[in-house]
C-alpha cells in the first residue's frame, strides 16, 4: 500500500491528460481500485473511483463493486450498484456486475432484493452466463429457496465444477446431507472445495466420524481441507482432536496455517488451558511472521490468554488490536470477571461505552459474573435492570442466579424438573444440596430418579498441559500411563494433608459406603489426579495450571489450598465458574465462588 500511495501522489501531482494517447487514465484507475480491493482497503478504492474517474465505464464500476464484494462489504456493494442504476449516462450492468451484486445479496440473505436482481439479469440478457447462474444458485440456496436453486442448475446448458460445488454446498447448508452425499458421490470431477464442503456439512451436524473418513480419503489436501476438519473438531468440543490434527498438519505437510486455522486451534487451546501451545502459535505464526492481527484472530488470541489465566497478556493483545468489536471488549470484561477483578471489569465496560460499542447479552453475563465473585448484589441488580431498560436485552436463564439460598434453590430446581424431566443439572444440584444438609435418603432418591429417567450426569473432567501435551483425567481415572505414580503421589499428599489438619468433607459423597471409601472417592476427583500428575511431571516451583469442566467442589478447594502450602507452588485452577489462584494456603476467590 505504501507503493500505491506513492503512485497516487504522482498522479495527483502530475495528472494524466484526459486526451492522452499513450496512457489511459481509466485503465490506471481500474488497476488501482483492483489493488486496493485485494489489500482490503475499500475506502481507498472508493476514493480512486470518485477522484480519478470523471466518466467511469462499466469496467470501472465492476472493479469497485468487486472490491466491496470480495471484502464482504455487502451493503456498500448494493448501494453503489443502485447508484449506478439511477445515475444518468451510467453504463448498463453486465455479467461481472451481477456476479458481485448477487454475492452481496446472498451474503445478506436478501430474498426479495435477490429476486429483483434476477429480473435485471433476465432484462440485460445475462441469465445464460455460467458465472451469473452459479451466483444465482448460491443466492437462492442461502435464502432457503432450494427448489428454485435446483431448477436453475437443471436448466444450465453448461456446468463447471463451481456449479456442482454450489449445488453441493447448498444442500449441506440446508442440512440435507443425504442429498448432498448423493450429489458428491455422483460428481465426475471433485475438487478440494468439493471434499471440504462435504466435510463441513458432516461436521456441522456433529457427524465427525463421516467427516474424518472423507478427510482421510482425500487425494490431495489444501489449507481449506485441514481447516474444515480442525474446525469440525473444535466446534463439536473435540478440542484435543483439533490440536492433534493441527500437529499433524505441521508435521505431514508444508501447509502454512491461515487465520481460520489459528482461530480454531486457539479456541481449542482456550478450552483445554493449553497455554504453552497457544504461546507457541502466537510467537511462531503471528509475531515472527508479522501476521496482521485481524479482528477474529485477535479475539481468539486474547480469549486464549484470558481463559488460560494470563489476563495481563490478554490485555496486551487487546491493546495491540487495531480493530475491536463487542466480542473483543466482552472477552476482556469476562476474563477480568473470572479472575475476580470486578472493578477493572466495570472500568472496562465504561471504556467500551465511551468508544460507542453497544453491549450484548454476553457482555452483561460477564458483568454479573464480576458482581457474583465480589458479592456486589446491588451493583449486580443495577446491571441486570440496565440490560432491559437501557439496551432492550431480555435476560436469559444464565442471567439469573441464586447463591446459597438453598430452600429457594430446591424449589427452583424442582420446578425446572417439572418442565424438563431430563435436566441433568437440576438433579445434580438437588443431590448435592440434600447431601450437604445430611438428607442422604433424599439424595439417594434423587439419584435413583435420575437413573430411572435415563438422565446422564456430565462427568467431571480436568485437563493439564505438560511439555506441550494436554493430559485428560476423569474421576477415578486409571487409564493414564503413569497412573501408579499418580496414585502414589495422591496417597503421599493425603498423609501430609492430614498432618496439616485437613479433614475430608465426606458429606459430599452421597453413596451409602464406609467413611474410608468416601475419602478414597474424594481423593480421586479429576482435579486432584491432574494436580498429582503435574507435581510428578514438573520441576519444583513451576506453576501448575488445571482446567475443569465443572465447578470445583468444596473438598477439592480446601485440599488444593493446603497442597499449595505444602508444595510451595502456585496452583491455578479454572473451573466452570471462575479462576482460583492457590498460593501459600489461600485462594484468590477468598472462598467465595
Amino acid at each position: 500500500m505504501r507503493h500505491l500511495y506513492q503512485i497516487q501522489a504522482q498522479l495527483v501531482t502530475f495528472p494524466v491528460p484526459p486526451d492522452s494517447k499513450s496512457v489511459n487514465p481509466n485503465k490506471i484507475a481500474v488497476k488501482l481500485i483492483g489493488v486496493c480491493g485485494a489489500r482490503a482497503n475499500t475506502h481507498h478504492a472508493a476514493l480512486f473511483f470518485g477522484h480519478f474517474l470523471t466518466n467511469p465505464n462499466i469496467v470501472a464500476y465492476n472493479a469497485l463493486l468487486k472490491a466491496y464484494a470480495q471484502n464482504n462489504e455487502w451493503q456498500c456493494t448494493i448501494y453503489h450498484f443502485n447508484k449506478q442504476l439511477v445515475t444518468r449516462d451510467a453504463p448498463s450492468p453486465d455479467e461481472y456486475t451481477f456476479t458481485s451484486v448477487l454475492k452481496a445479496c446472498a451474503g445478506l440473505s436478501l430474498a426479495v432484493e435477490g429476486e429483483k436482481l434476477h429480473c435485471f439479469v433476465t432484462k440485460y440478457g445475462c441469465e445464460a452466463n455460467l458465472f451469473v447462474c452459479n451466483s444465482l444458485m448460491d443466492l437462492y440456496f442461502k435464502v432457503g429457496q432450494f427448489g428454485v436453486a435446483h431448477k436453475l442448475f437443471d436448466k444450465m446448458l453448461v456446468r463447471d465444477v463451481v456449479s456442482w460445488n454450489t449445488l453441493l454446498s447448498g444442500y449441506c447448508l440446508g442440512g440435507n446431507l443425504d442429498k448432498a452425499r448423493w450429489i458428491f458421490d455422483g460428481m465426475v470431477e471433485k475438487s478440494t472445495v468439493s471434499w471440504s464442503t462435504m466435510i463441513n456439512g458432516y461436521a456441522k451436524v456433529g457427524e465427525l466420524y463421516e467427516a474424518r473418513q472423507l478427510f482421510d480419503k482425500m487425494p490431495e489436501r489444501n489449507v481449506v481441507s485441514w481447516n474444515a476438519m480442525i474446525a469440525g473438531y473444535a466446534q463439536n468440543e473435540r478440542y484435543a482432536d483439533a490440536i492433534e490434527l493441527f500437529r499433524q498438519m505441521q508435521q505431514q505437510s508444508s501447509m502454512v496455517p491461515n487465520d481460520a486455522t489459528l482461530v480454531s486451534v486457539l479456541s481449542a487451546c482456550a478450552q483445554l488451558g493449553a497455554l504453552d501451545l497457544g504461546k507457541w502459535i502466537h510467537d511462531r505464526f503471528i509475531r515472527r511472521s508479522k501476521m496482521k492481527l485481524r479482528l477474529f484472530l485477535g479475539n481468539s488470541l486474547a480469549d486464549m490468554y484470558a481463559k488460560c489465566g494470563c489476563i495481563v497478556d490478554a490485555r496486551q493483545v487487546f491493546n495491540s488490536m487495531q480493530e475491536k468489536d463487542v466480542i473483543s471488549w466482552t472477552i476482556l470484561i469476562t476474563g477480568l470477571a473470572m479472575h475476580g477483578h470486578a472493578n477493572e471489569a466495570f472500568g472496562c465496560f465504561r471504556e467500551m461505552l465511551e468508544h460507542g460499542i453497544r453491549p450484548n447479552d454476553i457482555t452483561f453475563m460477564g458483568l454479573l459474573t464480576a458482581c457474583t465473585h465480589a458479592g456486589l448484589v446491588d451493583k449486580g441488580l443495577e446491571y441486570f435492570h440496565m440490560m432491559d431498560q437501557v439496551y432492550g436485552i431480555s435476560p436469559k436463564i444464565e442471567h439469573y442466579g441464586v447463591y446459597k439460598d438453598t430452600e429457594r434453590g430446591i424449589r427452583v430446581a424442582q420446578h425446572i424438573l417439572e418442565l424438563d424431566p431430563d435436566h441433568s443439572g437440576s438433579y445434580v444440584y438437588l443431590t448435592n444440596i440434600y447431601a450437604s444438609k445430611g438428607r442422604l435418603d433424599d439424595a439417594a432418591k434423587c439419584r435413583l430418579r435420575m437413573r430411572d429417567n435415563g438422565v446422564m450426569k456430565i462427568p467431571g473432567c480436568s485437563w493439564i498441559e505438560v511439555d506441550n501435551t494436554v493430559h485428560e483425567f476423569f474421576m477415578g481415572d486409571l487409564s493414564h500411563p503413569q497412573s501408579e505414580k499418580i496414585y502414589l503421589m495422591i496417597r503421599e499428599l493425603r498423609w501430609k494433608m492430614k498432618l496439616a489438619g485437613y479433614k475430608p468433607k465426606t458429606d459430599l459423597v452421597v453413596h451409602n459406603v464406609e467413611e474410608e471409601e468416601k475419602e478414597d472417592a474424594l481423593s480421586s476427583h479429576s482435579e486432584k489426579l491432574a494436580l498429582a500428575f503435574g507435581l510428578i511431571s514438573t520441576s519444583e516451583g513451576t506453576t501448575i495450571r488445571i482446567v475443569k469442566n465443572l465447578r470445583v467442589c468444596d473438598d477439592c478447594h480446601d485440599a488444593i489450598k493446603i497442597i499449595s502450602l505444602l508444595v510451595r507452588r502456585e496452583i491455578i485452577v479454572r473451573d466452570r465458574s471462575r479462576f482460583h489462584h492457590f498460593r501459600d494456603g489461600t485462594c484468590s476467590c477468598n472462598d467465595f465462588w
